[in-house]
């Protein structure tokens, strides 16, 4: 049994790179328009929707060297905080201080509503009343109250 599924996973590996037709998934480039539009639009309407409503709650838009920053660090493939974020200056030219949402998962199920919907429904443990937190909030606040 095991034999025969493993040898139907190679033909079908040996297919699918022999073909014209096949093209492994990869992930957007950091300077793709659409990926530049969807991210600032859905980190945007998240933003929009906090509730209570934030008094000085600003339009997030897109920082190229920031998106070099984080492609850089995640070429390195280390699913922990970009090390430099904590010395002033190293992870921008200009702002002293960075912080970063992480994502993991297969390239196959990425997609930028997935991820940043992931960091928001962090939401679900955030307490507006107290300032507190009842399990992971970091993603939700940089996204959603930051």
């Amino acid at each position: 049994m095991t034999s025969r599924f493993s040898a139907c996973v190679l033909a079908l590996l040996h297919f699918c790179c022999s073909s014209d037709s096949y093209e492994p998934p990869t992930l957007p480039d950091v300077g793709d328009p659409k990926f530049i539009e969807e991210c600032v639009q859905t980190h945007n309407r998240f933003r929009s929707e906090v509730n209570p409503a934030a008094s000085n709650m600003l339009y997030m838009s897109w920082d190229p060297d920031l998106a070099t920053t984080a492609k850089a660090w995640a070429k390195k493939c280390l699913f922990k905080h970009n090390t430099y974020l904590k010395e002033p200056g190293q992870a921008h030219p200009k702002f002293t201080s960075v912080g970063e949402n992480l994502w993991t998962g297969s390239i196959s199920i990425f997609t930028v509503q997935g991820a940043i919907t992931s960091w928001h429904d962090e939401v679900n443990a955030y307490n507006y009343a107290t300032s507190n937190c009842r399990g992971a909030c970091g993603h939700y606040t940089q996204v959603g109250i930051a």
